[in-house]
């Protein structure tokens, strides 16, 4: 069963659904509302998975 999983995700860009549109919407939806702004934030990657949704975050954050 493993090999199944690991042969379905195997080369992409994401281990799960999402994509770099819904990560920037999902930032987008905190700031609206009302996500502190005047302290900056800060990330923590758990390292599950690829790191794409905290890459683009990186790019959108100060």
């Amino acid at each position: 069963m493993l090999e199944l999983i690991i042969d379905l995700y195997q080369g992409l860009a994401r281990l799960g659904p999402g994509s770099n549109a819904s990560t920037r919407q999902a930032l987008a939806l905190a700031e609206a509302a009302g996500l502190p702004s005047a302290t900056p934030l800060q990330v923590a990657d758990l390292d599950c998975g690829t790191g794409a949704a905290t890459w683009v975050l990186a790019q959108a954050l100060p």
